[in-house]
């Protein structure tokens, strides 16, 4: 009736939190494009109705929004017939899930039909709340959603789910917001990434076993029923920098575009200190109309696969995106190497302890002494390249520390550095004056 039974019928599963904040750092906001090696992919209406089953038309999502307790409470009263305490159920205008579950969890039996409609109006105000207009508490929902089950319409869900989830993105793009908490349908982005690219740790499960099932989202629940995902964030951005196949995305360059406007954040004014409600109905007249109108400019037609995007665009897109964010891997299937990094602290410290020595030089020094200095670090450099060769894994910093410095290591040391060292009669400043120092690597990288 409402449009919204599919969606009462998805079940909770995990978020993958890699996968979900490598795609945050390729959205672009002014296009709501991800941008990739092969292009530009999004989510679209199609995705939506598949994935979550919400209907694509139907009355527009939008009205008046409550920001004082009052008036919410007053709304709870008309609608549910009961209040929340404002103390303990609410925070603001945004209510305690805990007291819907408290207050209607199930409808009395031989209920009235004004009940029913109460019980019907939490149990919706829920579901939406959660599943598509979820804010970053992850406990409350926002009290003006309520109001949109009045009459109990059928309303265009999945134009408003994809609304919520690309305004999540594009706040979560802009660092100076400091977002640090992604809401929004986040199961939805992460069965499309699931279902379009080949991202995150390989599913080992028997598919075949496992029916198709509309919305997709019960399909995949099955899918990853158990499965634990280890994919961190930098792990998934290399393998979206190494990905190449365009038949592995939902492609949005079938469309002819052209540069965007300059992105603005979505209301974030109107939501913050804001404490009078505001009716969208009337402030977003226009866009209210454009969807009124909106089967009039429905594009009908054959693709044209001969149409190319501007020259402008592609040298807007060009200049703003980054082909590559991973650092690139010979191998990127392999497993972190904790030796590698164990090895990064034996190095630096490694370095400390061969300049800590060159701090005392000064203006004054003898030359002769500046000389047994270097060989000393060009001794301890030879050591230290030789031990690499073999492996960090036996990186020895102590051996190589060890200062062993002789007459054959004055000219050429183990590791092929030659150190040539002329010294000639002071200067006014107490170092030689055509002191050559050269270092010539004859190694073969």
């Amino acid at each position: 009736m409402v449009g919204l039974n599919n969606v009462a019928s998805i079940a909770k599963m995990k978020i993958h939190h890699g996968i979900i904040w490598a795609l945050v750092e390729r959205w672009r906001p002014e296009t709501n494009t991800f941008h990739f090696n092969f292009g530009e992919a999004t989510i679209k209406l199609e995705d939506v109705a598949y994935i979550y089953g919400l209907p694509i038309d139907g009355k527009l999502v939008t009205g008046r929004t409550i920001s004082r307790v009052e008036d919410m409470r007053a709304l709870c009263y008309e609608l549910l017939g009961t209040v929340p305490n404002q103390t303990l159920d609410c925070m603001g205008a945004q209510i305690k899930y805990t007291w819907f579950h408290l207050h209607f969890g199930r409808s009395p039996e031989g209920a009235s039909e004004e009940i029913v409609q109460h019980y019907t109006r939490a149990y919706l105000f829920c579901l939406v709340a959660q599943q598509i207009c979820s804010n970053t508490s992850g406990s409350r929902g926002n009290g003006y959603l309520l109001e949109l089950f009045r009459t109990f319409e059928r309303y265009a869900w999945g134009p408003a789910c994809l609304a919520n989830l690309y305004r999540t993105l594009g706040k979560a793009t802009r660092l100076k917001d400091g977002i640090k908490t992604l809401t929004g349908p986040l199961q939805l982005l992460q069965i499309w990434a699931f279902s379009w690219m080949k991202i995150g740790q390989p599913i080992e499960r028997d598919w075949d076993r496992i029916e198709s099932a509309f919305p997709l989202c019960l399909m995949w629940h099955e899918r990853l029923k158990g499965f634990n995902l280890l994919s961190n964030t930098s792990f998934v951005r290399e393998q979206l920098d190494k990905q190449e196949d365009k038949d592995n995305a939902s492609y949005y360059d079938l469309y002819k575009q052209t540069v965007p406007p300059t992105w603005k954040p979505p209301l974030l004014r109107d939501e913050r200190g804001s404490t009078s409600a505001r009716d969208y109905q009337i402030r977003r007249k226009e866009i209210n109309r454009m969807w009124e109108d909106r089967w009039q400019n429905i594009i009908d037609g054959e693709p044209d696969d001969t149409a190319h995007h501007s020259d402008e665009y592609l040298a807007w897109y060009r200049g703003i995106t980054r082909l590559r964010i991973g650092r690139g891997t010979g191998n990127m299937d392999a497993p972190r190497n904790v030796v590698e990094d164990q090895s990064v602290v034996k190095v630096r410290a490694f370095v400390e302890r061969v300049i800590a020595p060159l701090g005392t030089i000064d203006e004054n020094m003898d030359p002769i002494i500046l000389a047994k200095a270097l060989r000393s670090v060009n001794s301890k450099l030879c050591k230290f390249h030789a031990s690499c060769a073999t492996g960090f894994d036996k990186l020895n910093i102590e051996e190589c520390l060890k200062d062993e410095t002789n007459e054959a290591q004055q000219g050429q040391g183990t590791c092929g550095l030659t150190v040539a060292l002329t010294v000639a009669p002071t200067s006014s400043v107490g170092f030689p004056q055509d002191t050559e120092t050269s270092l010539e690597n004859q190694c073969s990288q």
